[in-house]
């Protein structure tokens, strides 16, 4: 099944009346086309996993980081306190393709674009 809508996700098999529900997934989808931001350089990009952030002034402090794949599973998270304008960060887990990358605060919320190519 592949999600046409962000939302929770399960699911349910049933056999010889029988049912079993699966543990919910999180999907958020993202359209790559629409995403921008001057606020948050990516670099190198494309990467083959390892890169880092240039974040504005807004972000310096507590933040998490959040990176979804095209199909909106999310594939990292952390949380962070940024005291420079520069974070590095090691994906190396990642496979090849597109990716959005989360930068969000108690008061801001960007996204930018990440190319893993291997």
């Amino acid at each position: 099944y592949t999600p046409t809508q962000s939302g929770s996700y399960a699911v349910i098999i049933a056999q010889n009346g029988c049912q079993d529900t699966s543990s919910c997934q999180s999907i958020q989808l993202a359209s790559l086309k629409e995403i921008t931001s001057e606020e948050v350089i990516i670099f190198p990009n494309p990467s083959s996993g390892n890169f880092s952030l240039n974040i504005g002034d807004q972000f310096l402090g507590k933040l998490e980081i959040t990176i979804y794949s095209a199909l909106g599973q999310r594939v990292y998270f952390q949380e962070t306190t940024a005291n420079s304008k520069q974070l590095s960060i090691s994906c190396a887990h990642l496979e090849e393709g597109a990716y959005v990358v989360n930068i969000s605060n108690e008061t801001k919320q960007v996204n930018a674009r990440l190319l893993i190519v291997k």
